[in-house]
């Protein structure tokens, strides 16, 4: 976590944000309100935060630290902001001073670490923004329901494309199966001919650009 070492940062990056320069983040640093009384708690903000700051990043960091009970991320500006609760003050003052001015990332996600005002985080479900760590990992999460059987209209597979294919009805349906086949698009536009090996329907899928007309032809008069 030094400023200016350690290995480079993940490939997957957040997106388009205001980066502060290098003197911008030295100012940034300073802005810290050091009359907060001590608290258990501590406010950390990430600085160009190019990448994505969730519970287990902040984890990792905090948890050498001391026993980490509770902890919240949001945004505030162009900021990642994160409130940590530690299991004792003593183990957030160390976390306040031992990682003020450092960097996550090689030189990217520099912290400003400040005591916070609140006495206790309000967690009410573990996801990648928020963790109770004393409760279990499923904490507040929407139990799943039972599984319901319900009647299979097709007796088949379902087409290899869907509908941002070139065609809204791909022509990779089998056999018989209405829409599809080698019917085909005629290259004239519309629906293709009537395919005789396919049992009932047009070959081909619809397409806005072409004509809606089908033409039949050896009718009876």
């Amino acid at each position: 976590m030094s400023r200016y070492g350690g290995p480079p940062g993940p490939p997957s990056k957040r997106g388009r944000m205001d980066m502060l320069s290098p003197g911008e983040v030295e100012m940034e640093l300073k802005k810290v309100n050091d009359n907060l009384p001590e608290n258990h708690i501590i406010l950390i903000t990430v600085i160009n935060a190019i990448y994505p700051i969730n519970v287990s990043t902040l984890h990792k960091v905090c948890r050498s630290i001391g026993e980490v009970d509770r902890l919240v991320i949001f945004e505030k500006g162009t900021f990642v902001q994160a409130l940590v609760e530690f299991r004792t003050i003593a183990h957030a003052a160390e976390a306040k001073k031992n990682l003020h001015g450092c960097d996550i990332y090689n030189n990217a996600c520099t912290l400003k670490v400040e005591f916070a005002r609140q006495e206790r985080l309000n967690v009410k479900r573990n996801d990648d923004k928020t963790w109770d760590f004393t409760q279990t990992e499923d904490f507040g999460k929407v139990k799943d329901e039972p599984n319901i059987q319900r009647k299979v209209l097709l007796n088949e597979g379902p087409p290899s494309t869907g509908l941002g294919g070139p065609s809204r009805f791909g022509n990779s349906m089998s056999s018989g199966s209405g829409f599809g086949g080698s019917g085909g698009m005629d290259h004239m536009g519309g629906f293709g001919g009537f395919d005789e090996g396919q049992r009932g329907g047009w070959g081909g899928g619809y397409q806005m650009d072409r004509s809606p007309v089908l033409m039949v032809y050896s009718l009876d008069p």
